[in-house]
């Protein structure tokens, strides 16, 4: 179990990277930065919830 969590953290660390890359490409505006922010805090808390 603990493996497969931890495999399926950096998928998700390596999706939130990619498209953080991809934000930086388009130069994000500062709102769209704390939304990301915001949705990677709730995704961390839920997944440690769950």
């Amino acid at each position: 179990m603990s493996l497969f969590a931890t495999s399926e953290e950096t998928a998700l660390q390596r999706t939130l990277q990619a498209l953080f890359l991809k934000e930086l490409r388009h130069k994000y505006n500062r709102r769209i930065k704390a939304k990301a922010r915001r949705f990677v805090i709730q995704t961390c808390k839920g997944t440690k919830v769950s």
